[in-house]
């Protein structure tokens, strides 16, 4: 009696698979049970013959083989290919990698052991395709979580990891750092064999100036801080005290030799809320300005990175606060530039943090903000007070050359993610990094603003293919339960992968 995979679907033509092949066609309508089927012996199925056996319960005998081989002409390393016909079923990809996304796209679509018979042909639209976790901040977080997560970003095809661990991480030396929430030495290890496991590139975050509160808290470090910080998260090394620079390069060396042979290493350089606070560091601001300060700090940080073998990454916001010293920044560093507001292009708005040009939208949206749709609607609003912005642009330093990446209909409507080709266009490898979660002001009855931050993936995610982009890396910063990462792994996935940021009725509306 012939074999029958013993199941009806309402459309077998619509499974769908995240995130999208490029190109998938079924080739009739028979499946096949690969429990009947034989691994065959060859080299190339090694990285995953454990998996599909595990999978599908391959025997050593068969009426039919399952192949794994080379793709001799492969698009890019990480592509594959799956070819599934009565008698054979062939996974091919040029690396290791390639090949477990073969077999985790497999996972999608059996249905138990059986497959329908299809070609399949697969590559990213993007190479680097990340997701950022702040492991202090996600408190729920323990150790099974973060292997649950890290398999998450896996099945998904997430290949780099920002990885913040503030007082998560067992500094030697550093006793006064550890507390309820830092891993041991085993689980940090555990944590890093599992990322070469599932081929996902670490980049560590370790805060070079700013958000530093963690450290700061500890009576045997504020001497190394500057003073006046409002919030504990705010509070900042002093960039003028020697000990500052030596207690980042002993941390950063301890992250770079538990997550060894990475290509990046993040210094974070973000949100320095309290430059020229201390004496010294006042006179420096009088001769000098903040800028400087500020720059010259992160320079001596990302050369002395660099010299270990690694590539600095900065968060972008102190440089957009000062675009004329934007050029004297290190070519060592790459940027990645953040943005959790901007959903439509052109925009309402576009996030600029120049001391005098505090609010990104015109004032000619006040009481007329109801005329926008959502999500910028509601942005625009919980702005506040808004701004004169041509009066703003124009008595701010540095600003004139952000003026031709903002389009011709300022200041009402802006060029979606300006600072991305100013940067671009200076020399500098870009990142972009849209958000997870945004901040909170805009939650939803306690649940992130996820028509917001989805819309802020997908539009960043084109603008970043548009402009040559390193890659994107999505961030998560807020303490909701792990589930809700779910949304944007995979929304970051779909746009990363696949190349498409529109449903058809969008595409529909933008050829209208």
């Amino acid at each position: 009696m012939e074999k029958r995979p013993g199941f009806l679907t309402y459309n077998d033509n619509a499974v769908h698979v995240i995130p999208e092949p490029a190109h998938l066609r079924y080739t009739s309508s028979v499946y096949v049970d690969l429990a009947d089927y034989a691994l065959a012996d060859t080299p190339d199925a090694e990285p995953v013959a454990a998996e599909l056996c595990r999978l599908f319960g391959l025997s050593g005998k068969g009426p039919g083989r399952v192949l794994c081989g080379e793709l001799a002409d492969a698009p890019s390393p990480e592509a594959y290919s799956i070819s599934v016909r009565s008698g054979e079923v062939r996974l091919a990809s040029a690396s290791r990698r390639g090949m477990l996304y073969a077999v985790e796209t497999l996972k999608q679509l059996r249905a138990g052991t059986w497959l329908r018979e299809m070609e399949l042909e697969d590559a990213p639209a993007m190479a680097i395709r990340g997701f950022h976790t702040n492991l202090a901040s996600i408190r729920q977080l323990d150790f099974p979580g973060v292997l649950r997560l890290i398999d998450e970003m896996a099945k998904f095809k997430i290949n780099l990891w920002l990885l913040e661990y503030n007082h998560c991480f067992p500094y030697a030396g550093h006793p006064a750092l550890h507390g309820a929430l830092t891993f041991t030495p085993e689980e940090i290890s555990a944590i890093e064999q599992r990322c070469k496991d599932r081929e996902i590139e670490i980049m560590p975050l370790c805060q070079c100036i700013g958000h530093n509160g963690h450290i700061g808290m500890h009576p045997e470090y504020s001497h190394l801080f500057e003073p006046g910080a409002k919030v504990v998260g705010d509070m900042q090394l002093c960039p003028l005290n020697p000990g500052s620079f030596e207690l980042f390069k002993d941390m950063a060396e301890q992250l770079m030799a538990a997550h060894p042979g990475g290509r990046y290493f993040h210094i974070g350089a973000d949100e320095v809320r309290s430059l020229g606070n201390c004496p010294d560091c006042a006179e420096f601001v009088r001769k000098y300005g903040k800028g400087k300060l500020y720059t010259d700090y992160i320079n001596k940080v990302c050369d002395w990175v660099a010299a270990q073998g690694w590539k600095p990454v900065i968060w972008d916001d102190m440089l957009s606060h000062f675009p004329e010293l934007v050029p004297q920044i290190s070519r060592n560093a790459a940027i990645m530039y953040w943005d959790y507001w901007t959903t439509s292009d052109p925009s309402p708005f576009f996030i600029a943090r120049p001391a005098a040009l505090p609010q990104t939208a015109d004032i000619s949206w006040k009481d007329r903000w109801n005329e926008l749709d959502e999500p910028e609607r509601t942005i625009t609003r919980l702005y506040g007070e808004l701004t004169d912005v041509k009066e703003c642009l124009e008595k701010t330093p540095g600003m004139k050359q952000i003026l031709p990446y903002l389009g011709d209909q300022t200041p009402r409507w802006f060029n979606a993610f300006p600072f991305f080709d100013f940067y671009k266009d200076l020399g500098f490898e870009v990142f972009a990094a849209p958000s997870a979660f945004g901040n909170t002001i805009d939650d939803l009855y306690g649940l992130p603003n996820l028509g917001r931050t989805c819309k802020n993936i997908r539009l960043f995610a084109e603008k970043c293919r548009k402009s040559g982009g390193a890659g994107m890396v999505t961030t998560s910063w807020y303490s909701f339960p792990q589930e809700t990462l779910s949304i944007g792994i995979i929304e970051t996935a779909q746009n990363t992968w696949c190349g498409k940021t529109l449903s058809p009725l969008e595409q529909e509306e933008t050829i209208r």
